[in-house]
């Protein structure tokens, strides 16, 4: 846990002596006229009208924050209570088994190092495909079992491999496989909603092929949203998304065929 000096004080706390910083780097966007050169929030770009955008460019800026953590300062002395609420609102959540979760055999083999790209399973919040280092990250299986009912439990198996399959569709996209994936693709671009489209159908048909039913991930809820709009309004666009997962699907099923064949 990390706080700026500013964010210690304000809790009555103080930095120890001779303790030192840690920079934390991130971009942030902002938006400035060509013509003027006034710089404004992207928010207040954002609210800004088709017609009010032109002459204004979207920007980068980098930016930075010294911040220290908490076990280099007195909080725990300072603000007992401040310093409980902290600790409790980021603790590291319980791991439990994958004992009652849902398993399927012929994925497993393909998540353990039989698929076309390294897929990494390790302790981390989040999945993801690397397109750069063309490389898969997951989570543990362990990590998506929050307990409750046995049927709950046994439910979040689906979960975990539903993400599994949705990432393992994005590698296929790949310049080096189907080259679906265009470069540049930012979050929020059509590009970008497209792909998580493919990923996501691509996951329910290879969940369908192995017995089980995916979950759609609920950050790409919106995604699917939007572009089930797009799709009412030209038809003929899902001929070549549906083209694109079955390309991608196939894909899939003849590796999970081929292991477990071997």
């Amino acid at each position: 846990v990390y706080m700026t000096m500013r964010q210690c004080n304000a809790l009555g706390a103080r930095v120890t002596k001779g303790e030192k910083s840690w920079p934390v780097l991130f971009w942030s966007l902002y938006a400035k006229n060509l013509t003027t050169g006034e710089c404004v929030d992207i928010k207040v770009y954002d609210a800004m009208s088709k017609a009010d955008k032109e002459g204004w460019r979207t920007m980068p800026a980098l930016k930075s924050y010294d911040v220290f953590n908490v076990a280099q300062t007195n909080l725990k002395e300072a603000n007992p209570e401040a310093y409980t609420k902290m600790v409790a609102l980021y603790a590291i959540p319980e791991l439990r088994s994958a004992d009652g979760m849902y398993q399927n055999d012929r994925l497993d083999a393909l998540i353990g190092g039989e698929w076309l790209c390294p897929i990494k399973t390790m302790r981390q919040d989040k999945a993801c495909y690397i397109p750069s280092k063309d490389e898969i990250l997951l989570p543990e299986k362990e990590q998506f079992n929050h307990g409750g009912t046995a049927e709950e439990v046994y439910g979040a198996g689906y979960e975990f491999y539903s993400t599994a399959l949705h990432e393992i569709a994005h590698s296929t996209g790949s310049e080096k496989r189907l080259n679906r994936i265009a470069k540049g693709d930012t979050f929020g671009s059509k590009s970008y909603g497209r792909e998580e489209l493919v990923a996501e159908l691509t996951a329910a048909m290879c969940g369908h092929e192995l017995g089980f039913n995916t979950a759609v991930e609920k950050n790409n809820a919106a995604y699917l949203s939007s572009w089930l709009k797009t799709l009412k309004e030209e038809p003929r666009y899902l001929v070549s998304v549906l083209a694109d997962v079955n390309t991608a699907a196939n894909m899939i099923i003849e590796a999970i065929d081929n292991v477990t064949i071997a």
